[in-house]
C-alpha cells in the first residue's frame, strides 16, 4: 500500500519529535520545545512543507488519537510544553472557558 504525502511527512515529523524527547525530567516539569515555535509560542515541526504542532504529536504518541473537533489543552498554560502529563483533551468551548477563567482571553478594545 502506498503512503500519502501527508503520511510520509507525518512519519518524518514523528522521527524528529522522537529525537527531541527529554532523556530525564523532574516529575511534573515542563518539556519545552527548543526548536521552531509559531508566533503564539507553540512548538512546531516542519517537514516536507507541512507543519505539525508538537503538543498534539506528543498527545497522540503517548495518549492516543485526538477525536475530530477536540483540541489539546495544557494544564501548565505553557505553549511550548509538550509533556504528556500536562496535556488533556477538550472542546473549543472548553479551551475558551479555560482562557477566560485563567485571565488569558484577549479583551476587546472599546
Amino acid at each position: 500500500m502506498c503512503k500519502t504525502a501527508l503520511q510520509i511527512a507525518r512519519d518524518g515529523a514523528l522521527r524528529e519529535f522522537m529525537h527531541h524527547l527529554p532523556k530525564f525530567s523532574g516529575k511534573g516539569a515542563c518539556w519545552e520545545w527548543k526548536k521552531y515555535r509559531n508566533p503564539k509560542g507553540y512548538g512546531v515541526i516542519c517537514f516536507d512543507l507541512m507543519k505539525f504542532p508538537v503538543h498534539r504529536m506528543s498527545f497522540e504518541h503517548f495518549k492516543g488519537m485526538i477525536p475530530k473537533g477536540m483540541v489539546v489543552m495544557h494544564t501548565c498554560d505553557n505553549p511550548p510544553c509538550f509533556n504528556p502529563e500536562h496535556l488533556y483533551l477538550g472542546s473549543h468551548a472548553d479551551n475558551m472557558h479555560d482562557m477566560k477563567v485563567k485571565g488569558r482571553a484577549r479583551r476587546k478594545k472599546s
